[in-house]
């Protein structure tokens, strides 16, 4: 497990900075808690099905972002909910 950024604030104000968590496993609290805080587990996937198969196979997010430049990948994602949302 390696996050990047320790969370502290640099400028002594009682924000918290982001803090990206890599080699998190979908048994971690991290992964199965809701997450208070700018704190992002960073999972890694070979293809855009295998990642929608990753999200579909669990209960329903609370929030999904979309970062990329891809308009098709992004329709992908966002426009069409999996059956068990709708």
């Amino acid at each position: 497990l390696q996050a990047l950024n320790s969370g502290t604030s640099t400028d002594g104000s009682r924000q918290m900075a982001p803090v990206l968590v890599f080699g998190a496993t979908p048994a971690m609290k991290l992964m199965e808690e809701e997450i208070f805080g700018p704190i992002l587990p960073v999972l890694p996937y070979a293809t855009l099905d295998d990642a929608i198969r990753y999200i579909n196979e669990r209960p329903r997010p609370l929030a999904l972002y979309w970062f990329g430049t891809d308009t098709a990948a992004r329709d992908t994602v966002l426009i069409v909910p999996p059956p068990a949302w709708r």
